[in-house]
């Protein structure tokens, strides 16, 4: 996969994400399904928690600190009142720094460096796994999104 496709994976899932949390209060993006599984906001949260953790691993500086990171790690207690949550303005603001962040390291990447060994596989590997587990979120997000009574579809 070239650095020009793993770009617009990424483009692609940022998007998906600006547009599903358009018109969202930071109290809609509390709600859960009655089932397993997160709230709106854990799940943005969630994203920009990975990214700040993949943006270690890439030598650029995080996004949130491993402590703001904490309520939003797999298995974390569910953020059901909002006493542990970021507030969603503060996490697509942050989402939007990181975006900022790493689409900067991308255009900086040949594909030679996507070829290279990062730790047990390459580089470009490492990426592309990462962009996909953005997706399995993003996908999560207009189901989320419903919940709050939008009965929109705003992904086409």
């Amino acid at each position: 996969m070239t650095r020009t496709q793993i770009v617009k994976l990424f483009e692609r899932n940022y998007r998906v994400f600006q547009t599903q949390a358009d018109g969202l209060s930071h109290e809609d993006s509390l709600l859960r399904l009655p089932v397993r599984g997160g709230s709106f906001n854990w799940m943005m949260g969630h994203i920009v928690a990975a990214r700040s953790s993949f943006m270690i691993a890439l030598a650029i500086d995080p996004i949130w600190s491993r402590e703001e990171c904490v309520p939003y790690d797999p298995g974390a207690a569910p953020i059901d009142d909002g006493t542990q949550a970021c507030r969603l303005e503060k996490i697509l603001a942050d989402l939007d720094s990181a975006q900022a962040a790493l689409r900067t390291y991308l255009d900086q990447l040949t594909d030679a460096d996507l070829a290279a060994a990062h730790e047990d596989t390459t580089l470009g590997q490492m990426l592309l796994d990462f962009a996909w587990q953005e997706a399995y979120y993003a996908g999560q997000t207009e189901i989320l999104r419903q919940l709050v009574g939008s009965h929109d579809q705003v992904i086409r």
